[in-house]
């Protein structure tokens, strides 16, 4: 997925491994995070950057450094959603997870689905149809900016 600031992303799907795995994994130049669903903890790995090119580690492109489990608090993610709910409608406010988080979720795995078929990019210009070919989006002109997550 290559997005309008020119980052790049990769969203890989797999239903087939033998063995449960829900992990979420961001890398960028710097490292990698690693969310495990299952176990909820969240890991940062960090790349070291190698000065010295001629390293045996920098013919594979990153060296390995620190990594940092971060400390976070475990609960129920179905539970948590709806608790979330059950405030929202009994203050009036909004859940964490909206309506149109779901529906959102629901357009960009359909779409992604007609990109794996079309064997075409997806494109998230907001408005625009196609690009170069590419398959629309229809969420984007739907989605607001980030708003506050309520306590």
């Amino acid at each position: 997925v290559k997005f309008a600031n020119g980052v790049l992303a990769i969203i890989d799907i797999n239903w087939l491994t033998p063995t449960k795995i829900r992990e979420l994994i961001v890398t960028g130049e710097r490292g990698m995070f690693v969310a495990g669903y299952l176990t909820q903890e969240l890991r940062y790995y960090q790349n070291l950057h190698l000065s010295n090119h001629s390293a045996p580690g920098a013919l594979l492109g990153v060296s390995e450094g620190d990594m940092i489990n971060y400390r976070i608090e475990r609960c129920e993610p179905l539970k948590e959603e709806l608790r979330s709910f059950i405030r929202a409608v009994g203050a009036g406010g909004s859940p964490r997870v909206t309506a149109a988080d779901g529906m959102a979720a629901l357009a960009l795995a359909e779409t992604l689905i007609e990109s794996s078929r079309k064997q075409r990019p997806i494109c998230m210009n907001g408005n625009r149809r196609h690009v170069d070919g590419a398959v629309a989006l229809p969420i984007w002109p739907y989605v607001t900016a980030a708003q506050p997550v309520p306590a």
